[in-house]
């Protein structure tokens, strides 16, 4: 079959053979089904490379572990990982991430995290995103004991990326991973993992305030609502400091986008912190950016107060004083502030 000249031939029938493995013993699939898959792997054409390796995932129970590592293993090392294809180093990372719950930790840590790490490196951004859309394989499966050692070194890799969608899938998946179900624990497809909590404080949350001040206003948007679950996680003593802490470097940011980032984050968080200390502190603070010069952080400015004022626990002080801004915002050169500010007022 592998002489079969034509690739749509080879290609069906490598689709075949997998799809019909399971039917068959695994001393059997060894022996006949393996030379095979092994040959489709090594096609000059990349579809049929490509269309294996997307049933990496369905044929790996039915070989024995001993064969894996001895006749796909080096194919997989020494040919797919460098294949010139994108689209097929794509596809060879997703699946092989797929099988780990497959196979056992050494095979892991030995094997496949060599491959990511060097993967992670790559220049291709179709690659990269295949390796973290499927990292959750990794944790979801092994659990927070290879978390430090093996997985945070791959976060710090990625989110230093230069590619912004890169880094935004990232925290997409970081946001995925965290749950707020307790303290220092993260949910993973309804799987409740604890993370130690030096893991937790002194190597994902790092992650996640490189990207609260990153460029991306995707990426900041979602680390805000990782910070939203992470507040139901952590103290109102983190809550006070920490997180207070970094709002008030981006409102006095040099940078307009990160003022308005602080506005969206204190919306967003505005029933995580603690209510006395959300009016004595956060709102007076806040408030000054009714007179910044750009007029995108004056419009929501006004969004902002518009939603605040919604909220029952407002002390009667800071309504008064959102009151008066409002009333100066109303007489602002800038059409879309007096429409913002009206509407807020109006409420």
């Amino acid at each position: 079959m592998e002489q079969e000249r034509s690739w749509r031939v080879r290609y069906s029938a490598g689709e075949i053979i997998c799809n019909i493995c399971g039917l068959f013993s695994v001393e059997f699939n060894d022996a006949t089904f393996l030379p095979f898959i092994i040959s489709f792997l090594k096609d000059n054409e990349p579809e049929v490379r490509s269309s294996i390796l997307s049933k990496l995932p369905l044929v790996i129970n039915k070989i024995s572990r001993n064969k894996f590592l001895t006749d796909i293993w080096p194919v997989l090392q020494d040919s797919i990982a460098n294949d010139t294809n994108h689209h097929v180093r794509s596809i060879f990372i997703g699946s092989l991430l797929s099988c780990v719950k497959h196979l056992s930790e050494e095979i892991l840590v030995n094997n496949i995290l060599p491959l990511v790490t060097k993967v992670i490196k790559e220049d291709v951004v179709e690659v990269k995103h295949a390796a973290v859309e499927n990292m959750d394989e990794l944790v979801s499966f092994f659990g927070s004991k290879i978390m430090d050692t093996n997985i945070i070194p791959l976060f710090n890799e990625v989110s230093n990326d230069i590619k912004w969608r890169i880094r935004l899938s990232l925290v997409e998946k970081l946001n995925k991973f965290i749950g707020t179900v307790g303290r220092h624990i993260i949910l993973i497809y309804n799987k409740y993992l604890f993370l130690d909590n030096d893991v937790f404080i002194n190597s994902l949350l790092p992650i996640l305030n490189q990207f609260y001040d990153d460029h991306a206003a995707q990426i900041r948007e979602e680390v805000i609502t990782c910070y939203e679950k992470i507040c139901g996680i952590q103290s109102q003593n983190w809550i006070n400091s920490f997180l207070w802490g970094r709002i008030k470097h981006h409102v006095d940011s040099d940078n307009y986008l990160f003022r308005i980032c602080a506005l969206q984050t204190i919306d967003t968080l505005k029933n995580k912190i603690e209510k006395d200390f959300f009016n004595s502190e956060v709102l007076p603070y806040v408030t000054k950016l009714k007179n910044d010069p750009v007029s995108n952080v004056r419009f929501v400015f006004c969004k902002t107060i518009k939603n605040l004022l919604s909220v029952d626990f407002i002390n009667k002080q800071n309504k008064d004083q959102f009151g008066l801004a409002l009333n100066e915002l109303e007489k602002d050169v800038d059409l879309d502030v007096v429409f913002y500010a009206k509407e807020a007022l109006s409420k």
